[in-house]
């Protein structure tokens, strides 16, 4: 199939499945903006830093997630929401 392009196929997301919504965080934006000390959420998903890696919650309740290439992510939860850093 095709290539989602909203990010570089060889991005690594972070990627996770609640019910039928997937989200997508990329890795490396989510580490800074969180070691920025701001707040990675998408509605009631939120990223957080536990000792040397990113972890998921759904309303507070830790949630599996998945590292994976953009392209492969992407391919399998084609209408995936993505989270992106605010630029200032």
């Amino acid at each position: 199939g095709s290539v989602d392009a909203r990010l570089s196929p060889e991005v690594l997301v972070l990627g996770i499945r609640v019910g039928d919504e997937a989200v997508a965080f990329p890795v490396r934006e989510t580490r800074a903006a969180l070691e920025a000390g701001d707040e990675v959420r998408v509605d009631d998903i939120e990223v957080r830093l536990e000792g040397s890696g990113l972890v998921a919650f759904d309303g507070g309740v830790q949630v599996t997630s998945h590292e994976a290439f953009w392209f492969a992510w992407s391919q399998f939860n084609p209408d995936t929401t993505l989270w992106l850093p605010v630029d200032d």
